[in-house]
């Protein structure tokens, strides 16, 4: 696909990207080019449009770095894409220069991807439910045998197993959305009355 970024018209369209857009050649020619990007990020894309149109500079052209970015069907589902973008100056009488992007549609690698955060997040919950249980039923079998300095060496063993563990999780969790160990804490009580509040 190839685009004007200073008045975001569509220049170029194949027939790839009619199939992974749903836009015929002659739709995409008549719209701007931002009805493809999603809607979070059009100011965010709008404002480097604008950058390199003045400078022709931007962070991401010619720099022949791939990146990932959610995208817009024309049926308004969501697709992730990978783009790399290069500015070509045309051989016209005013020397404008355009931007190519080669785009990649990889929803089903971010799919698999996940996946398997969602199943290393299973196996991770399971390790921590298996180590703190045992841990709290050798402390309960202290306790029967009247040794409560051993049962509570053993539960203070289950906190610190627990404490280490879900550190852990947050770390990674943080890394890869952002979140804060207190975006978990609830915001309310839940009530007696209601096991369904937030």
């Amino acid at each position: 696909m190839v685009a004007d970024p200073k008045t975001e018209r569509i220049l170029l369209w194949n027939d790839g990207a009619t199939e992974m857009f749903g836009y015929t050649r002659d739709e995409a020619l008549a719209m701007p080019l931002h009805n493809l990007v999603a809607p979070q990020l059009v100011q965010l894309h709008r404002t480097g449009l604008s950058r390199f149109d003045a400078t022709g500079k931007g962070e991401l052209v010619d720099s022949g770095r791939p990146v990932e970015v959610e995208a817009v069907r024309k049926d308004g589902s969501a697709l992730f894409v990978e783009l790399t973008l290069s500015s070509i100056t045309q051989e016209t009488s005013d020397g404008a220069t355009v931007v190519m992007a080669l785009i990649r549609d990889v929803s089903d690698r971010k799919a698999a991807e996940r996946l398997r955060r969602a199943q290393r997040s299973q196996q991770q919950a399971l390790e921590l439910h298996d180590s703190v249980v045992q841990d709290i039923v050798l402390s309960k079998a202290y306790f029967e045998l009247e040794d409560p300095e051993a049962g509570l060496a053993a539960l203070e063993k289950a906190l610190q197993t627990a404490r280490s563990m879900v550190s852990g999780l947050m770390e990674e969790r943080e890394a890869l959305f952002g979140l804060q160990p207190g975006d978990f804490v609830r915001s309310r009580p839940v009530s007696p009355e209601s096991e369904t509040d937030p």
